[in-house]
């Protein structure tokens, strides 16, 4: 929701309507100024969306107003799953991508015993030429000598610049210690 407002310096009797974009505007009228609530509520993921409002006098003096709104998009990351016996270490790939952002943070949770850190990174595609901040980031694992066999799930967290967040788990399956 947004309030709309205009204003004539004439104090003329005026109204504002909704030209052209997203959402419910109704028509609003007053004397010296108008004023009225734009209600819209996105639905899906898309870049950004304009929105046009006409302000107009008794007299035929008009202006317009646009007002663009940009929809944030959260980032995405896929998990994985690895299995280890406790002492190993393995490394592997893990993919995050957000089209509305060039850059991305991934922050590994943690698990007592298993050591998750990032190694490595790299960017996907060039956002400027393709529109989408797509990474894959290199990830170490290593499970301690004295984990216990069972499955483990760590999470993944993916943060954007604009603060929004993906999730995803990965799997550490430790087996027995070899013999």
């Amino acid at each position: 929701e947004q309030e709309i407002r205009a204003v004539d310096p004439d104090g003329d009797h005026l109204f504002i309507v909704k030209t052209c974009g997203p959402g419910e505007f109704p028509r609003v009228e007053g004397e010296g100024e108008a004023s009225g609530t734009y209600r819209w509520r996105a639905r899906g993921p898309s870049a950004s969306y304009l929105v046009t409002f006409l302000a107009e006098d008794e007299w035929g003096a008009k202006t317009y107003g646009f007002w663009e709104i940009r929809v944030l998009v959260p980032p995405r990351v896929d998990g994985g799953r690895v299995v280890l016996h406790p002492g190993e270490s393995t490394t592997l790939w893990v993919y995050a991508e957000d089209p509305d952002s060039a850059s991305l943070e991934l922050t590994p949770g943690s698990q007592e015993g298993i050591e998750l850190e990032v190694v490595g990174e790299e960017p996907v595609r060039d956002y400027e030429d393709f529109g989408q901040g797509g990474r894959i980031y290199q990830l170490r694992v290593r499970v301690g000598e004295g984990v216990a066999p069972g499955s483990y799930e760590i999470p993944l967290v993916v943060t954007d610049p604009d603060g929004l967040t993906g999730e995803a788990v990965l799997v550490v399956e430790v087996t027995a210690s070899r013999i």
